[in-house]
């Protein structure tokens, strides 16, 4: 059986490895050729080989399987006598020999790393290359004047190159970020747990190889810890309790080109972990934030989950107005994209969208989408939910630019002096997104009220005192009950943010909750030591109250 490295992908990293590989100036020195021709006649040695090697693994592997068959049948020929009542005598012996047999076989297996190192352990490496020894020097007489010879200038060693993940940029280290911060406490953790940064490189993602090939392998994801890819402008990091994987990603250029050198989320998978009723459905991995179409390809997201979520609510829903609102973005303007995935097993079962804007150093949030699928059987077309869950008054501005192929035109026009301008087209959500709400982008501007705008913010700053002081406080108090009540008070808040923003504005309502949330926050501010569980609930209550009201 034949093997071929080459048109594979394991090729690219062989070729990449013996790139400047010492062994390429050796065989250039020893034979008197020039450093071009040495590499290419070691890059064609080394796969000519790796095609011998492979072939040899395959046949051999392939004999291990079928003799380890032969000797399974056997067994089982003998099983099967013994159940069925036969009185023939049971040969013990042989029994035990074919086990023996069996088992000096399964040790014959091996993945093609281990596999090469133990055959080569057992061939006698090459002997050195000799050196030529310099000719004897004859004595001068008489001595005689040696002008200096000036040294000579040779060219710098060239390190051997090492295969790096696609979709790194430079200039993404210090951009903000929604992800905890070192030290912040976990909320809700009744242990005092505190969240944990680690800064991932280039490097740390690996390219490793399996039966099936090249993959690239990534740092563990744990609970509790953010990793941060700043070479990517990526991070994620998974909830403690909930499991809930939040990813960050600040839209770049797509790596799709880039696709089959980025396997790696498929061995994440294996044949239990998603059921036999979601595989007839034809699921698909459907990815999070880093989404190989927005520059980073990341596994930590994905999900199996219905086509009809994957390729049309997520890639040409979703996922391509991000592309539309990158690829149009004005001058100053960056797209932060981020996913919080729920998963059952391994099978999708929310994932909230929101779309954000990166200016001058804020992240602007502008709309929040969700889909959902019901537990149990595989979800229908019918049964998949994708909602608006909020949109904020910013989505006039950065949400819809004007398009590169207008803003072009309007200088064009503008230099040329001609009179009236052309029209202006703006980024609009893909039909599919309206489709999928029922509804279209004209019903959104009066989202954009001014006591929405104000109330969104004084919910933010809310937010903000709950996740930080208030609970650093009812931690270190290790007030259990205070800890309770602001988890209670963060989920009223949510429901009233979403309501505000996805209803039509009352402006008296919400100066009345703009007012009740001010007079708490301030005093929780200044005398945050002396806030009491009934004092969160009693905004809890306050603000129930207010969302009941018509």
């Amino acid at each position: 059986m034949n093997f071929r490295i080459r048109g594979h992908p394991s090729e690219i990293r062989v070729r990449v490895a013996l790139e400047g590989h010492p062994v390429v100036e050796t065989f250039a020195r020893r034979f008197g050729v020039d450093r071009e021709h040495a590499q290419t006649v070691v890059t064609e040695s080394v796969l000519d080989a790796m095609d011998l090697l492979g072939s040899a693994y395959v046949t051999k592997m392939t004999r291990v399987v079928s003799r380890m068959t032969q000797l399974r049948e056997a067994i089982h020929f003998v099983y099967e006598k013994v159940l069925n009542g036969s009185t023939e005598a049971l040969d013990r012996v042989e029994l035990a020999r074919r086990f023996e047999e069996l088992h000096a076989e399964t040790r014959q297996l091996a993945d093609p790393k281990t596999w090469a190192e133990r055959e080569g352990a057992a061939v006698e490496p090459l002997p050195p290359i000799p050196h030529s020894a310099p000719p004897p020097v004859e004595p001068v007489t008489p001595p005689v004047t040696v002008e200096p010879v000036a040294p000579v200038k040779r060219a710098p060693s060239r390190r051997r190159a090492e295969p790096q993940y696609p979709g790194a940029r430079p200039g993404l280290e210090g951009k903000p970020t929604r992800a905890p911060r070192e030290g912040e406490p976990i909320r809700g953790s009744r242990s005092g747990g505190k969240w944990r940064e680690e800064v991932k490189r280039t490097g740390d993602i690996t390219l490793e190889l399996d039966v099936d090939g090249l993959y690239w392998k990534f740092p563990d994801l744990e609970e509790g810890v953010v990793l941060h890819f700043p070479e990517y402008g990526y991070r994620v990091w998974k909830e403690p309790g909930t499991g809930t994987i939040v990813e960050e990603l600040l839209a770049g250029p797509s790596v799709t080109k880039a696709r089959r050198f980025t396997r790696g989320e498929d061995v994440l998978f294996t044949a239990a972990d998603v059921s036999e009723a979601y595989r007839a459905a034809g699921t698909e991995r459907a990815h999070g934030a880093g989404s190989p179409g927005l520059g980073f390809d990341a596994p930590y997201g994905v999900a199996h989950a219905v086509r009809r979520i994957n390729q049309w609510l997520e890639n040409r829903g979703v996922e391509q107005w991000v592309r539309n609102l990158r690829d149009n973005a004005e001058p100053g303007v960056e797209y932060l994209w981020t996913t919080r995935t729920k998963k059952s097993g391994q099978t999708l079962a929310n994932r909230e969208y929101t779309i954000s804007a990166v200016v001058d150093g804020q992240i602007i949030e502008l709309y929040v989408f969700e889909t959902s699928v019901p537990a149990g059987s595989p979800p229908g077309d019918a049964t998949v939910q994708f909602d608006l869950v909020g949109v904020s008054p910013a989505a006039e501005l950065y949400g819809a630019p004007q398009t590169k192929e207008s803003r072009a035109a309007l200088e064009a026009a503008a230099e040329s002096g001609q009179p009236g301008q052309p029209p202006i087209e703006r980024v609009e959500p893909p039909e599919v997104l309206v489709d999928a709400l029922k509804r279209t982008t004209r019903t959104t501007p009066e989202l954009s009220h001014p006591a929405v705008a104000r109330t969104g913010k004084r919910i933010e700053a809310l937010t903000k005192l709950l996740d930080g002081k208030l609970l650093r406080h009812a931690l270190g108090s290790e007030d259990v009950q205070l800890v309770e009540a602001i988890d209670q008070l963060t989920n009223a808040v949510q429901d009233l943010h979403r309501e505000i923003t996805t209803t039509a504005p009352d402006a008296a309502r919400l100066a009345r909750i703009d007012a009740a949330i001010k007079a708490f926050a301030g005093r929780a501010a200044r005398w945050t030591d002396h806030v009491t569980a009934a004092d969160v609930r009693a905004l809890v209550r306050q603000l129930k109250a207010l969302r009941g009201e018509q």
